[in-house]
């Protein structure tokens, strides 16, 4: 196998090489005010997205009509798509999209590396006063993850987030 990159000569390819599925970003951001899972993820998408206006237009439009998938940042066509797994129903409350809906969507092309970043926010507003559903929340969010991991074989990245600004029960639930 020949070198996977100038600067790697163990002839070795790496896993993520050829790689070209959504990014899922995992963590507590310290607030759901300062939502800097949120904020990541819209920055790399809209890195990540480069120029591709008409496959990201066609992808907010495919995943705006799907049922759970809460769109971040202002939606403009250069900023790629960001999602948060979780979010809050006016009529329902919190709710964790259905990990079918995210590998239907990948699968099918309509997520992928230039056009898609997920986020699993422990700390999102779906926390906010949910206290009765909280353990139920956290429980479905690490489903999703196995899930897409195991399963989906997507790249999951945890992003470190100082807990010094975070609430007595984000930090436990960190912990």
């Amino acid at each position: 196998v020949p070198p996977t990159s100038p600067s790697d000569g163990s002839g070795h390819a790496h896993a993520f090489d050829s790689y070209d599925r959504p990014v899922v970003l995992i963590g507590l951001s310290s607030s759901p005010e300062n939502d800097e899972l949120g904020r990541l993820a819209s920055s790399l998408s809209r890195s990540l997205a480069g120029g591709r206006d008409k496959s990201v237009r066609a992808a907010r439009d495919a995943v705006g009509r799907s049922v759970g998938a809460a769109l971040l940042g202002p939606g403009d066509d250069d900023d790629g798509v960001a999602l948060s797994a979780a979010g809050v129903d006016d009529e329902h409350g919190p709710y964790v999209v259905d990990p079918d809906l995210v590998a239907e969507l990948v699968r099918g092309g309509t997520l992928g590396l230039g056009s898609g970043v997920l986020v699993l926010d422990f700390n999102g507003p779906a926390f906010r006063g949910a206290e009765s559903s909280s353990a139920e929340l956290e429980d479905a969010l690490s489903d999703l993850a196995r899930r897409l991991h195991g399963d989906e074989g997507l790249l999951v990245v945890y992003v470190n987030v100082e807990p010094s600004a975070m609430d007595g029960e984000a930090r436990a639930r960190k912990e």
